[in-house]
């Protein structure tokens, strides 16, 4: 009785062992498929079209929605828009400025849509001015995103590339236009086409007497680039929420890329503004300081206790123009070769799905070492 009363006891343990191991394991195991998804449902690949260097073949001879014949010859620039976009919106009022200003070059406008562009009726009768409408030539350029910028040289090479508007971007277009006309093509400001699997590509950015080289700074160990601003509240949850697991890893690089709002970056939107005579916007950018959710001192407080933290000041966004970033705010995580494993949105304002987002990072780098 008693040998069989110690067998029974004996199978219960091994089966309630059984169980809740099984029981943990499915736990534990729904935990890294949550946060797995976390880090693949957030993962964000920008259109990559046609890179600077490109040679672009194009029908010798057709006509624009004016019936005007076009032959794509001599310098050209090429932009890509939308009705519907908002920065193709403030992207038309410089437009009209530079067409008729640099008569040299020949602005081709590609709208998405099948209406008329915005801008056609005041353009329309300008020689130097090309409309098109629908997608056959966004498939020719590998559906790039709207507004993006190309310059074309005279032998239909690609010599530089933006995509994205903001308004404080006005005067840089305007003095790489006029670059453009008098013959300057080897722009080292491009944008550079980005891929999961790719090394990240090399940027070199300058902020007072730092110099900044990437991805070759942070080789040597795994890494993450958070790009952040200050109008972003889901930027300083990052900042405030970064699991000690990442901020106090040693083994692992933090690159913090910030755009702050400053005094600098508000004359320049006002000068757009005002130029623009655009009121309405000329007013909220006056109280621009009141959309601030997270400032630069505010990053170096934070960090003073994270391990392997660089902080960057890019207050005009040149890093993630580089790569075709702009707003966010984004995440780039790195191998350490500075090869992309993932890039992704991680605008989180619930601390759950935050945490998660980071222990994704955490195995995705694991996984990778």
């Amino acid at each position: 009785m008693k040998t069989n009363l110690r067998f029974f006891i004996i199978i219960t343990i091994i089966i309630v062992i059984i169980i809740s191991t099984v029981f943990l394991y499915k736990i534990h195991n729904k935990s890294e498929t949550e946060n797995n998804n976390i880090i693949s449902t957030t993962m964000f690949i920008p259109n990559q079209s046609l890179s600077v260097g490109t040679i672009v073949n194009f029908d010798t001879q057709i006509q624009d929605i004016s019936n005007k014949i076009v032959n794509f010859k001599g310098k050209k620039v090429f932009i890509f828009a939308n009705n519907r976009c908002g920065s193709c919106m403030y992207l038309n009022f410089p437009l009209v400025e530079w067409i008729k200003k640099f008569k040299e070059i020949d602005f081709y406008f590609f709208e998405s849509s099948n209406q008329q562009p915005l801008i056609y009726s005041e353009l329309k009768q300008e020689s130097n001015f090309y409309t098109f409408v629908g997608g056959e030539y966004f498939n020719l350029f590998k559906n790039p995103a709207t507004p993006t910028v190309f310059f074309i040289d005279e032998n239909n090479k690609i010599v530089w590339k933006r995509t994205g508007f903001q308004i404080s971007d006005y005067k840089e277009y305007e003095e790489r236009i006029e670059e453009f006309s008098k013959g300057k093509y080897d722009f080292n400001d491009y944008q550079r086409n980005i891929g999961l699997g790719e090394i990240f590509p090399e940027i070199i950015y300058k902020y007072k007497d730092d110099v900044f080289l990437f991805p070759d700074d942070f080789k040597g160990e795994p890494t993450i680039i958070f790009f952040l601003f200050s109008s972003c509240k889901s930027c300083r949850n990052i900042i405030d929420l970064m699991t000690d697991n990442i901020s106090k890893n040693e083994k692992i690089n933090k690159v913090i890329v910030f755009a702050d709002t400053t005094k600098e970056t508000i004359e320049a939107n006002l000068n757009f503004a005002v130029h623009f005579s655009l009121k309405d916007i000329e007013m909220q950018i006056k109280h621009a300081e009141l959309y601030k959710y997270i400032d630069s001192q505010y990053i170096l407080e934070k960090i003073k206790s994270f391990k392997n933290t660089v902080f960057i000041k890019d207050d005009f966004f040149f890093i993630p123009k580089m790569v075709g970033m702009v707003g966010g705010p984004y995440a780039f995580i790195l191998n350490s070769e500075g090869k992309i494993l993932s890039i992704n949105s991680i605008g989180f304002e619930d601390p759950e799905i935050l945490n998660k987002f980071f222990e994704g990072c955490i195995k995705i780098l694991k996984e990778w070492r």
